[in-house]
């Protein structure tokens, strides 16, 4: 094998896996909150060939023929970037506006999950109902207690500085506030299905993890950022983007296949060869 398919095949099977966060951007167009991925590459090894020992005047680049074996999937990067607002008028559906603020929720093993996705719903346990995700992690207050509250309610309000309140007939309201995090390094956070992300780097402190700062809205310190009640986050996905992406790794894709093929002809017409 020669170094045109050792480089061919190593690229294919890299574009390959683009291919695949492409299509995972693509399928996930219409989820709420999720952050598009994105992929970039680096060149596996480039060796220098020197065919030449005298100098030339003028000549910038350095000597010799560069021939590279392929590029490797460097880094796959989370963009945070906001998504669009959608209005749904469901009283459930909340919406953070504001970059690096998330919601905080509890999964079934205690664990911290943070997700931008403000698509709630109840759940029922005896006489109490609990706010949950769409896939059962617990929506936390600030003190990081599951918010719950007995049925029979009138209503739900939330304010924008994310206090619920939960409205009987002719009764008070009980009252939670939502509990939120805000993320140094949004790029340590580490999916883990569900559109839920865990930070997975840093020692806790005290309890506590040094990229994970807890927030409250109410206070003066997070200006710019507001609950929205009735709305939803969309994914920040740019569809048009996605596929011309998609077509750009296809055509790459069946470019490294034709340089494979060609270079099987060309060790196939050198052997056929006879002196």
């Amino acid at each position: 094998m020669n170094i045109q398919m050792i480089s061919a095949s190593t690229t294919m099977r890299e574009l390959q896996k683009k291919l695949d966060i492409l299509s995972h951007n693509v399928a996930n167009v219409n989820t709420s909150g999720y952050k598009r991925r994105e992929a970039t590459f680096q060149d596996v090894l480039t060796q220098n060939i020197n065919n030449k020992t005298n100098d030339e005047t003028g000549r910038i680049t350095p000597e010799g023929i560069r021939v590279g074996h392929g590029a490797k999937l460097g880094l796959t990067n989370l963009r945070f970037e906001q998504g669009s607002a959608q209005a749904t008028n469901r009283e459930l559906d909340f919406m953070i506006e504001g970059d690096g603020v998330w919601f905080r929720t509890k999964d079934s093993d205690n664990n911290d999950v943070y997700t931008r996705d403000g698509n709630f719903q109840l759940l029922t346990e005896g006489n109490n109902l609990r706010l949950v995700t769409a896939d059962g992690k617990s929506i936390v207050d600030t003190d990081g207690n599951p918010i719950q509250f007995e049925s029979g309610f009138d209503r739900i309000e939330v304010s924008e500085q994310g206090t619920v309140n939960v409205i009987y007939p002719g009764n008070q309201p009980s009252s939670f506030q939502i509990g939120l995090v805000q993320i140094e390094n949004a790029q340590e956070l580490e999916a883990v299905g569900g559109n839920g992300f865990q930070v997975r780097d840093g020692q806790p402190v005290n309890g506590q993890n040094p990229n994970v700062q807890a927030i409250d809205l109410r206070s003066n310190n997070t200006v710019g950022v507001r609950i929205k009640q009735g709305m939803l986050e969309g994914s920040n996905v740019d569809l048009t983007k996605e596929m011309t992406e998609l077509i750009s790794t296809q055509r790459l894709l069946q470019f490294q296949g034709r340089s494979i093929k060609i270079a099987d002809d060309m060790m196939g017409l050198a052997n056929s060869i006879r002196g």
